[in-house]
């Protein structure tokens, strides 16, 4: 195989993993959790943008399983994020031939 032509494709391979990288941290990524009673959101960054928790979740009647309903809204919303970061790695790697495999 030719070398520079070689570069040239990881040169590509670079500079679109850049580009979805970006597009990633941009993108917003909702949990949900306790029927849709609490959401978090997050950016493909992890950076949290935004907390919702309705009104009855606030009463005294649900303050026992209210911090369990926002982990799980931030485990789903960073669950999603890692499916994401799953599906573009392995869009990347698709087609590739590696010599000896």
């Amino acid at each position: 195989m030719d070398i520079n032509k070689l570069f040239k494709e990881i040169s590509s391979l670079q500079k679109d993993a850049q580009q979805k990288q970006a597009e990633l941290e941009e993108k917003e990524f909702v949990g949900t959790s306790a029927g849709n009673a609490v959401s978090i959101t997050l950016k493909g960054n992890y950076e949290c943008v935004d907390v919702k928790v309705s009104k009855e979740m606030l009463s005294e009647d649900y303050e026992d399983i209210l911090s369990d309903a926002i982990l799980s809204a931030i485990n789903a919303a960073v669950k999603q994020i890692q499916d994401e970061l799953d599906e573009i790695s392995s869009s990347m790697t698709s087609g590739m031939k590696f010599p000896g495999m």
